[in-house]
């Protein structure tokens, strides 16, 4: 043993962006390691799959490359670890680690561990099936019916007859929605829900109320219509006769009546008006309404309460039958397992079975732990905080990390206060912060710094000296339009399309700038958080399979649709594939759609589909009832460009260049808006219904305090999201804000950020793409029959041209035309860059006289007056690619659109007679299917052929 003890057994990282937060984790648990803890004794706990996956991978790197380790040099050298002793420590701990039952996990796939262990307490056999997705939709139908015949709808008409006195709609399909956020928040809000249900209030009484409250009003009513100097607009104020009308009324939320314009001349004039009466019964008025808003919240509470057990009842029992059992679900049935009361078994026996088997909890993210988690892990953190039951030299250990300012999942239950809770409720566990950041240059930070009050250092100075932020203003209908002129400029100061990264507020920014991308021609790759069968080409197949099993013209038009072909194609010019369901296998069936229809590309997420037809679905039959239930997430676009991702999803991800968008905060109508949940400490206090309009509840004291905190907790939601968007940047940082404050969130929220901003501008990037940590190789499937299937990527050269191309002049075409592409606009500058980019690309197959070559060819190409006069005639659009009626890919490498005509251009790089008939059919062909698909009569289509001497064009006719 060379370690001594000296490390915090107990201890908590702050850890500011950028600071090192995966590697103090990393390092930890490599610590733990080298000081001989068995690594079955670990439990490592993170927020996502992702980061899970990051850890082992660092762990296992680490231990395999020590001497290349940064993580096992900083150990070294805290521990004054010789080299000898460096790697004899690795070698043993990866031993270890390889050949132990490695708990690094997200805290669902503990809780699933758990809830596995010891369902069958819960009369829950573990042969249980694990969904992300409750179906909740099918579960409400089945709920509301239950309602009906168990003659328990009386709690709900009691909500409708209530709501229906304030004219406040509710449709039935909400109560299932509030049910389910009551199901997921069950641990913050059980001991309010049991106040309430102990705690009725009589519907009567609440019409005793109304009906006194009506009576003041229309006692002030009569005695300002009794005055003689009040106005047509004040007598129309006061045109109310029920409670609904009342509170709709301007004047009934001033402070005092003289402050509404219409009551000031009656209520100072000579006439006969009990002024100081009338005040005072105001008062009394206002009084009786806020205890009556009050009260009705208490009333509907109630009857959600009860609703509530019925509601859980129901659900486990309808979980239990079909046995698919959501993350929601198990986290339910371990609070009733652990937390809550249950009479057959002792808890305190259950957490002594997990307890023995763990002496080390490290946890990651903390700030995004909900009370729920905290509650399952609590126990175990506070056995292993007391040290017992210490069986090695080292003792236990407890640390977690994370950063405040970084909560996000506050509307997903994270709840950020546990992270200083639990420090503050145990002494002996320490706190340490990390205030240097080793990810953005000093520009980027000191921006960062001033304008979210931080004080971050730079970790390693010289290395993160310059970088560029820039702010520009934008109407919110060219927002995404400005994304598009911030990429093409970054691209032409040297930026690579890899190295670029939106950062959206939401999914539908992702679909519409990846629009704007497409019609560009620049590559992008969107995180989109969808499900493996609503991929593209995936939902393209299960159209197809439920077109040849109900013979139904529906699914092939969804197929068409899905595939991208125009709208005016006609179904009967498909050719199609015609298969015997019954005699083939599904898997078999769905191979012969991929290859009839030419529909494999390399994309992962058609294999991950493949996959699982492979091995989850017996025959045709049991595909078609039961592929919905395919319950895992498609992938990202695997292809290089420019990163499209939100805010959520970019968390822990850096990038040398960020785009980040201003947003709104202005959201549609979610039941999780209207409930409002109040938190004294760990628990929810209060909670209050948004039945009414804002300001109409504004008349409860109660209601505006509650009110108050949730503004509050939403500012700092905003303000989080902000801080996570900015920081994500390496060399730059864009920040595209909304021109108007009534649409920006960071006006709203008082962030200035024109403070101290004295680098509005860029400098010019080094040109390099990083080893992108950012691109999902998580996924490697492989067939026994897939030889076939993984021919079928069309290939831009076939056989015929290979046979008459040797490879150097194949790869010099290939370099010609990704050149061009490159090209953000067709000058000398914009080749130079472009240039660059295609050395670092083709560097290894070419020489230099052919990038000089290249130069020439496109130098003679921009300075063509033909060529001049074609991209100043219209939209430019390259390497357009579609699907012929055969199936087959087409590209055509240069369109020229205007409103009525086009030109299409087909580079070649040489004038080959050998295959000149070939080039001719080829560009005939794209004409005539682009005249077909835009309906356009005018289209030119022409060879242009870029020799070193002469760029020359020749028109197909």
């Amino acid at each position: 043993m060379y370690l001594n003890n000296n490390i915090n057994k107990y201890l908590v990282l702050e850890a500011g962006a950028g600071s090192g937060k995966t590697f103090s984790l990393v390092s930890r648990y490599l610590s733990l390691l080298f000081l001989g803890v068995d690594p079955s004794k670990i439990v490592a706990i993170t927020f996502t799959r992702k980061a899970t996956k990051e850890m082992y991978d660092r762990i296992t790197s680490s231990l395999k490359n020590p001497l290349n380790s940064s993580e096992i040099s900083f150990i070294a050298e805290n521990f004054n670890l010789s080299e000898n002793q460096v790697l004899e420590l690795a070698k043993s701990s990866l031993s270890k680690f390889l050949n132990s039952d490695v708990k690094i996990k997200t805290i669902d796939s503990l809780s699933h561990s758990i809830f596995k262990r010891f369902s069958h307490y819960l009369d829950i056999v573990p042969n249980f099936k694990t969904v992300t997705k409750f179906d909740q939709k099918l579960f409400c139908e089945i709920f509301l019916d239950e309602l009906y015949l168990n003659n328990i709808m009386e709690l709900f008409e009691n909500i409708m007859l209530i709501l229906n006195r304030f004219d406040a709609k509710f449709e039935q399909n909400k109560l299932c929605e509030i049910m389910e956020l009551f199901y997921i928040k069950e641990i913050d809000i059980k001991e309010h829900l049991n106040i309430i249900t102990n705690s009725q209030v009589d519907k009567d009484i609440l019409e005793v109320m109304i009906n006194e409250i009506i009576e003041i009003a229309f006692n002030i009513k009569i005695s300002l219509l009794n005055s003689q100097d009040i106005s047509q607009s004040g007598i129309e104020s006061l045109n109310f006769y029920n409670i609904t009308e009342l509170l709709n009324t301007t004047w009934i939320k001033k402070d005092n009546l003289a402050d509404y314009l219409y009551f000031r001349k009656p209520l100072k004039s000579k006439s006969k008006i009990d002024v100081e009466n009338l005040n005072i019964n105001f008062e009394i008025l206002k009084d009786k309404i806020a205890k009556l808003l009050d009260e009705v919240n208490n009333f509907l509470l109630f009857n959600l309460a009860h609703i509530f057990s019925i509601y859980v009842t129901q659900r486990e029992e309808f979980i239990k039958n079909r046995g698919r059992f959501s993350f929601d679900d198990i986290n339910h049935f371990i609070a009733k397992l652990l937390v809550f009361s249950n009479n057959k078994v002792d808890s305190h026996f259950i957490y002594f079975r997990l307890d023995e088997k763990i002496d080390h909890f490290l946890i990651d993210e903390f700030q995004d732990t909900s009370l729920l988690q905290y509650k399952i892990l609590e126990p175990l953190i506070r056995e292993i905080l007391s040290g017992k039951g210490i069986d090695n030299e080292f003792g236990k250990s407890f640390f977690y990390v994370g950063d405040k300012n970084q909560a996000l999942y506050r509307f997903r239950g994270g709840f950020s206060q546990i992270f200083d809770h639990l420090g503050n409720e145990h002494e002996i566990i320490k706190s340490e912060k990390l205030s240097k950041n080793f990810r953005s240059k000093s520009n980027i930070l000191d921006f960062i710094n001033s304008i979210f009050n931080k004080n971050q250092e730079l970790g390693l100075t010289e290395s993160q000296k310059g970088g560029s932020v820039v702010i520009k203003n934008s109407p919110k209908e060219l927002i995404y339009h400005s994304v598009y002129e911030t990429i093409y400029k970054l691209k032409s100061l040297g930026a690579n399309y890899l190295d670029i990264a939106v950062i959206c507020p939401k999914n539908r920014d992702i679909e519409e700038i990846g629009k704007i991308l497409f019609e560009h021609n620049i590559p992008y790759q969107a995180e989109i958080n969808i499900q493996l069968i609503e991929y593209r080409t995936n939902r393209a197949i299960i159209n197809y399979i439920k077109y040849l099993y109900f013979n139904e013209e529906i699914y092939l038009k969804s197929f068409i649709a899905i595939l991208g072909y125009s709208p005016s194609y006609k179904i009967n010019e498909l050719k199609l594939l015609q298969i015997d369901l019954f005699k083939n296998s599904i898997y078999k069936t769905v191979t012969e759609i991929i290859k009839f229809f030419k529909l494999y590309d390399g994309d992962i997420n058609l294999l991950k589909f493949l996959r699982i037809v492979a091995t989850d679905f017996i025959d045709i039959e049991d595909f078609i009832i039961n592929y919905q239930y395919i319950d895992i997430k498609a992938s990202r676009d695997s292809k290089n460009g420019v990163t499209l991702i939100t805010i959520h999803k970019s968390k822990g991800l850096q990038f040398p260049h960020i785009i980040a968008l201003d947003f709104s905060e202005m959201r549609g109508r979610d039941i999780k808006n209207e409930l409002i949940f109040y938190y004294d400490n760990l628990q929810v206090k209060d909670l209050y219904w948004k039945f009414l309009k804002k300001d109409i509840l504004g008349l409860s004291n109660k209601f505006k305090n509650i009110q108050d905190y949730e503004d509050k907790a939403k500012t700092i939601d905003l303000y989080n999201q902000l801080y996570v968007s900015l920081t994500r940047g390496k060399e730059s940082l864009t920040i595209i804000k909304y021109d108007s404050d009534s649409h920006s969130t960071m006006s709203k929220i008082n962030i200035d950020l024109n403070k101290n901003l004295i680098f509005n501008k860029y400098n010019e990037f080094s040109n390099y793409s990083e080893d992108n940590q950012n691109i999902s190789k998580d996924y490697y499937f492989e067939f026994q029959d897939l030889d076939e299937l993984y021919k079928l990527q069309n290939e831009r050269t076939d056989k015929t041209e290979e046979q008459n191309l040797n490879f150097h002049k194949l790869e010099l075409g290939k370099a010609l035309h990704f050149t061009i592409e490159l090209m953000g606009s067709f000058t000398k500058e914009s080749l130079e860059i472009a240039l660059k980019i295609t050395k670092n690309k083709f560097g290894s197959t070419l020489f230099e006289n052919d990038f000089v070559s290249i130069k020439i060819r496109i130098l003679h190409l921009i300075t063509n007056d033909q060529f001049i006069s074609f991209i100043n005639s219209g939209t430019i659009k390259r390497e357009i690619g579609y699907l012929r009626t055969n199936g087959q890919s087409r590209y055509i490498d240069m369109l020229i659109e205007n409103y009525n005509s086009a030109i299409i251009l087909d580079f070649k790089s040489s004038d080959n007679v050998l295959l000149k008939e070939k080039y001719y059919k080829q560009l005939t062909e794209y004409k005539d299917d682009y005249k077909s698909i835009s309906q356009k009569h005018d289209v030119k289509a022409f060879l242009v052929f870029l020799d070193e001497s002469i760029t020359k064009f020749e028109e197909i006719s």
